[in-house]
């Protein structure tokens, strides 16, 4: 069953999956627009507002670039950066 997140409840199939972003960045938001258009729902974090995301997204990602996708399966976690790169995964991604 789909997680619930403060606002959404994420798209089934899409639990490990985690968007870290900044509201006024355009590439962030062009990323955000296809989800949108796909009704795919997936947790999102605003470096921005959360610190604690900020501080994942440094910590763990290794760099503070947004917008940036962790992908979680299992034990291994993998951190996509480029919206086209994003966008190419969520085309080829088949929800689990």
């Amino acid at each position: 069953m789909a997680e619930k997140t403060q606002r959404n409840v994420i798209s089934e199939g899409y639990e490990g999956l985690s968007l870290y972003y900044r509201g006024s960045c355009p590439f962030c938001r062009y990323v955000s627009a296809y989800l949108k258009s796909k009704s795919i729902v997936i947790d999102s974090k605003n470096i921005t507002d959360d610190k604690s995301a900020f501080n994942e997204l440094v910590n763990q990602g290794g760099k503070r670039q947004v917008p940036c996708l962790r992908i979680t399966d299992g034990s291994k976690t993998r951190w996509l950066y480029e919206s086209t790169d994003i966008i190419t995964f969520f085309e080829k991604y088949q929800a689990k």
